[in-house]
């Protein structure tokens, strides 16, 4: 007969991590955090940019259709104030211009999110175009951006940037290379950005209400992305104070060519 071998198991280790190895794991995957949040927050913000910048090159499609059919015109503004409050014509250019670009028309465009086309999409303050109540005189309505062109220049102190950025009623006009729309870039009270961090900019940091950039259209129809970055002692600011509202500071100057 073989003999009966006899097959023990070794003594060993449990199969349980020790506390040593689960630090180690906890260690590696908070430093792999630490690695990918920061290329995620700007993949995201790249985003969100690249989205902005699509509703404003539609503005910028509609603007152009527009002065197609109106001998060079940009819509009727006068009756519009400051910088976001538009005129009751340039609402009928909404429904008939730039609306039917995405299939929105005036009536639902208060339900339509984020993904509306006259708002940036990290605008959170001034989020639509709004319904006419008793609270908006004159049939104005709201937008989610600074539309500068055919405007009364008594609405605002348009001093900083100078009137021919907002009294030009035509293409290729005096301020023909100064941008005709751009995100909301706006203070109260001063230019340090202090205060609570309600967002009342596009494009804010994280937490904050100090914005990252602006985009900004221009009349051949091109969009450009400009970081903002505020004054340093003996250089301007890369945006800048274009006009004043009472307490407030609109911020859309940006260097132009000579015209």
């Amino acid at each position: 007969m073989q003999p009966i071998i006899e097959l023990r198991r070794r003594p060993g280790r449990a199969s349980a991590f020790t506390l040593v190895e689960l630090l180690v794991v906890i260690g590696i995957i908070a430093m792999l955090i630490a690695v990918l949040l920061p290329a995620l927050r700007k993949a995201k913000d790249q985003a969100v940019r690249t989205e902005c910048a699509s509703n404003l090159r539609q503005w910028g499609q509609a603007l152009a259709a527009y002065g197609a059919q109106h001998k060079g015109y940009f819509p009727d503004n006068m009756h519009g104030q400051h910088l976001s409050w538009i005129s009751p014509e340039m609402k009928d250019f909404l429904r008939e211009f730039l609306m039917p670009l995405k299939g929105f028309s005036a009536d639902d465009a208060a339900k339509n999110g984020r993904a509306h086309v006259t708002y940036c999409p990290t605008q959170e303050w001034h989020r639509y175009v709004r319904e006419t109540s008793a609270d908006e005189p004159n049939g104005m309505e709201l937008i989610g951006y600074f539309y500068l062109p055919h405007r009364d220049k008594r609405s605002c102190d348009y001093t900083p940037a100078g009137e021919s950025w907002i009294e030009r009623k035509k293409y290729g006009q005096i301020g023909r290379h100064a941008p005709i729309m751009a995100d909301m870039i706006q203070s109260i009270g001063d230019t340090t950005w202090g205060g609570s961090g309600q967002p009342f900019s596009n494009h804010c940091r994280p937490g904050t209400n100090v914005p990252t950039g602006s985009n900004f259209l221009f009349e051949d129809g091109h969009v450009e992305w400009i970081d903002f970055r505020p004054r340093r002692t003996g250089q301007p600011a890369s945006i800048e104070v274009g006009a004043t509202v009472g307490s407030w500071y609109t911020w859309y100057k940006i260097p132009v060519p000579v015209q």
